[in-house]
């Protein structure tokens, strides 16, 4: 049986594990809310205590990349800190390809 990759957290009252799996969700979801990304994937990678979140995207035409890749940064960071109470150390965030959409055939 494989043990689910988790970031264990404890209070007064027990242990709390959350998974890199939500974590991975959480970051989805906070750099699809951005104007300009058409699709992305995220991974998760445990660092002591917190996390690096590294997502490749790829982006609609005509934007301003470097200026989105900065908001994705910092839009992940801060959703996974304010969802998880988990730290974050690193967003790594690379663009795969530019979205082209669907050419019609020429005749």
């Amino acid at each position: 049986m494989t043990r689910i990759k988790s970031i264990s957290k404890y209070n007064n009252v027990g242990e709390v594990r959350i998974s890199l799996n939500t974590i991975e969700s959480i970051a989805l979801a906070a750099s699809r809310k951005l104007g300009g990304v058409k699709d992305n994937k995220a991974y998760v990678t445990k660092q002591g205590d917190n996390v690096v979140i590294s997502i490749k995207t790829i982006v609609m035409p005509d934007i301003n990349i470097p200026a989105l890749l900065e908001d994705i940064q910092m839009k992940v960071k801060k959703s996974v800190e304010e969802t998880t109470g988990i730290g974050v150390n690193e967003v790594k965030v690379s663009v795969e390809n530019i979205y082209t959409g669907y050419r019609s055939r020429v005749e």
